[in-house]
């Protein structure tokens, strides 16, 4: 059975190269399937090999038939889905590795997988990186770490391996794993290093990877980096977290403040600097001009939720003016966002005992907006009549 669903993997595996893209998905999901069945499949051989060691003997030629098949390395593309399960332990690796080698001398090097030689730099084709990343994790599987170092370094120049960056990754994860900090240091910077285009998803696990070496300082330069490529109040939360003092880095928190603000994130600009303490400069970023609505959002809502205990009058004249902004919008959603802003002045006023002032504000709304029907109806919806 494994043979025979090992066969079918590397079939189905290489269906998503073939075919167009909008019947990926739908290939995807036999291979998966095929895999899960294979990889049960393999635990019940496994099971039996240890009952019966000679069994053993009569399974290794079926993985020596796949390497005598792979007369050029991109023919191996298509059973290593089917030998990341296949494949049973380091001794049983190096083995297809020596048979593979037969026909293939110069393994990952082998000219089909690389795109020339510019300078002193290989340049991998796509076949090539996916069989560098793929013989890395299935050496680290198995605990030959440092044949998977061998595989990244064979294409290594002055300038670094011209591996992919979630190998590097996938080093760096691998010897934090086994408490080798050095290590996981190294491929941790390489991973920076050889990646100018990096997405928030990098930048965020770098941050992790060095926080977790106790590498504070990288951490918090990926945290930033991170940060700024998409800010984001989470992103800005997972940086107060880490930094020894919030109001050591005010002035951090201020030039951050002013290029968000400028990108129209206000919302987000005044909550940062509230929360570092900073109350006047986030006040001055919401009162510089008025708010537009596309611009409110839910981080405008915290930050005057919050500054309306420190002063209740200046957070009423915001939601006064946007309030006002909806119901120009002339539109039932509008007026139902309107109500929203209308319920935190009511709650604003009542808080600071100035109730009179908050009737007289509804009575006047009402009497001049007479003429909204759908607005006096989502006044009256949430008992603001």
């Amino acid at each position: 059975m494994v043979i025979g669903l090992a066969l079918t993997l590397s079939r189905v595996s290489g269906w998503t190269r073939q075919y167009p893209p909008e019947a990926v998905r739908k290939l995807s999901e036999a291979s998966y399937v095929c895999s899960k069945m294979l990889d049960d499949a393999m635990r019940g051989l496994q099971g039996a090999m240890a009952k019966k060691p000679e069994l053993r003997q009569s399974y290794l030629p079926f993985t020596d038939w796949i390497a005598g098949r792979c007369k050029n390395m991109r023919y191996l593309m298509d059973w290593t889905e089917a030998l990341f399960v296949c494949i049973l332990d380091a001794s049983h690796l190096m083995q297809f590795y020596e048979k593979l080698r037969l026909n293939n001398p110069d393994f990952l090097l082998s000219e089909e997988l690389i795109d020339g030689v510019h300078g002193e730099s290989k340049k991998y084709h796509a076949a090539g990186r996916y069989l560098v990343d793929w013989w890395t994790r299935l050496c680290l599987l198995h605990g030959l770490a440092e044949e998977a170092e061998n595989g990244v370094s064979l294409s290594a120049t002055d300038k670094g391996p011209a591996a992919q960056i979630s190998t590097l990754q996938t080093l760096a994860n691998y010897f934090r794993g086994h408490g080798d900090r050095r290590k996981a240091a190294h491929y941790t910077s390489l991973s920076v290093r050889l990646n100018p285009n990096a997405s928030v998803k990098d930048h965020e696990w770098v941050a992790e990877m060095y926080k977790s070496i106790q590498m504070m300082p990288e951490s918090m330069q990926a945290r930033e980096r991170a940060f700024l490529s998409l800010p984001s109040w989470e992103r800005f939360e997972r940086w107060m977290c880490d930094v020894s003092s919030v109001h050591e880095h005010q002035s951090k928190v201020k030039e951050w403040a002013d290029v968000i603000a400028s990108k129209g994130q206000i919302g987000l600009a005044s909550r940062m600097l509230w929360n570092t303490g900073l109350s006047e400069d986030a006040w001055n970023v919401v009162s510089q001009k008025s708010i537009p609505v596309y611009m409110i959002e839910e981080n405008l809502v915290a930050f005057l939720k919050s500054y309306e205990t420190y002063n209740p009058a200046r957070a009423i004249a915001v939601y006064q003016q946007i309030s006002d902004s909806f119901i120009r919008e002339r539109h039932r959603s509008a007026y139902h966002e309107a109500t929203r802003w209308l319920r935190a002045m009511r709650d604003a006023w009542m808080g600071a005992n100035q109730s009179d002032a908050w009737r007289s504000y509804i009575t006047a709304l009402r009497d001049e907006y007479k003429r909204l029907p759908a607005l006096q109806d989502e006044l009256r919806k949430v008992g603001l009549v």
